[in-house]
């Protein structure tokens, strides 16, 4: 009896919360969200294009993996990790010589390489 009452339907809390996630204003906060993320990523693939570095246009993230011929990325992304920058070797050995910069922080700063 008790088992049934317990899993036969989703907390209330939980239902306003679905109700939040589908209101017009949540949508409006999405689309705003979407927009500021395309163009903080077109900015960064711009500054990365001036660099002449290899990177592919991110279409559903908010990172970039630029490649930085070979270089150190451990070094490279030591002093830049505060910024959002992680080496590329931390994501298999396909990484090395690449980073991955975030820009989908909130307090995104970006720094010269």
């Amino acid at each position: 009896m008790l088992h049934q009452q317990s899993l036969s339907c989703c907390t209330s809390f939980a239902q306003y919360g679905a109700l939040a996630a589908f209101s017009d204003e949540a949508k409006l906060a999405a689309e705003q969200m979407c927009e500021e993320l395309k163009s903080r990523r077109d900015y960064v693939m711009k500054r990365i294009g001036e660099m002449d570095m290899i990177c592919v246009k991110p279409e559903g993230a908010f990172y970039v993996f630029p490649y930085f011929n070979g270089a150190d990325d451990l070094k490279l992304a030591d002093g830049l990790l505060e910024k959002g920058v992680v080496p590329g070797s931390a994501f298999g050995s396909q990484g090395r010589g690449c980073v991955r910069i975030s820009y989908g922080s909130a307090n995104i700063a970006f720094a010269s390489v």
